[in-house]
């Protein structure tokens, strides 16, 4: 209470001295690393050192604030439970100053219960500027914040559990390159998976194949995902199989799912009925005038 105190008074003291840095709508925060990935037993504790810097020339109060995980783009829960709760998080010092152009290490204990299950749980740590009208109420949400993910894994039974769950493509393909994949993940597991996704096409006929890896991503548990995955390079007229080839886990677990097509490029294959047919008029015209020729001469 003592400590609170005294940071609003420094706080006003600051708006008074420096009101145009302090209130500075364009003020932004930095922190490093945005992603931090925890491993702790029921009723355990860890502990990770977050950098929060200042790269303005403004004077920035900042608080920091434990809230929800947010999903990723294009996720969808199949029953996502942040398990936060059950994790406490100690901040310190949880309320700061930083000077135009400074950093500060910031101390973050993650605690779990011992009730805690195994697997995954997830959390957010922001830390956000205060401006003037909220300096005298330290629990308002106020905008300029930026927020660390933590990732927290609770020892115990573990089950890393992925589906490859479709793949959709055109099964008439009119261009030669830029294919579009939409697949749909599945994560079924506990804990959160990093995803290495690779697509190997290869022609039913001529059995040559090509493959391409695409950037991984994470999933959480219990989630579905959309990706969409664009072959670039460009491939003969043909029947071709793709099949989606999915590392992810500790122990590096393999799934995959195939889907046939045909490619058929109608523009160039127009194009080139129309080039052999003029070819084919060419030269049934060539040969008429041949024989015109050759009746003038014999003559």
């Amino acid at each position: 209470m003592k400590y609170k105190i005294s940071f609003i008074i420094f706080s006003l003291l600051i708006v008074l001295f420096f009101p145009k840095k302090a209130v500075a709508a364009e003020t932004t925060i930095g922190v490093s690393p945005a992603i931090v990935e925890i491993v702790v037993s029921p009723g355990g504790e860890s502990h990770a050192v977050i950098n929060v810097f200042n790269p303005t020339e403004d004077y920035l109060p900042i608080k920091s604030s434990v809230g929800e995980f947010l999903l990723n783009e294009g996720s969808v829960s199949k029953g996502f439970d942040s398990k936060s709760s059950l994790i406490g998080v100690n901040v310190s010092p949880s309320n700061f100053f930083l000077e135009p152009n400074q950093s500060k290490s910031i101390q973050v204990d993650i605690k779990a219960s011992e009730v805690a299950e195994p697997g995954g749980h997830y959390l957010s740590l922001y830390f956000q500027r205060l401006v003037e009208s909220n300096l005298q109420n330290l629990n308002n949400n106020v905008a300029g914040r930026v927020g660390v993910l933590f990732f927290i894994t609770v020892r115990g039974e573990i089950i890393e559990k992925l589906k490859v769950e479709r793949i959709d493509v055109s099964r008439f393909v009119f261009k030669k390159s830029q294919i579009p994949f939409n697949v749909s993940f599945l994560n079924n597991g506990n804990v959160h998976l990093l995803v290495s996704p690779e697509i190997e096409i290869k022609n039913l006929l001529t059995k040559s194949s090509y493959k391409e890896k695409f950037s991984p991503f994470i999933m959480l548990p219990n989630t579905q995902r959309g990706e969409k995955f664009v072959y670039e390079n460009s491939l003969p007229i043909g029947l071709y199989r793709a099949t989606v080839r999915v590392g992810y886990g500790s122990a590096d677990y393999k799934t995959l799912s195939s889907v046939a097509f045909l490619i058929f490029p109608w523009l160039d294959i127009l194009i080139g009925a129309g080039i052999l047919t003029f070819l084919f008029f060419l030269l049934k015209k060539r040969k008429n005038i041949v024989l015109v020729f050759k009746i003038l001469f014999d003559k």
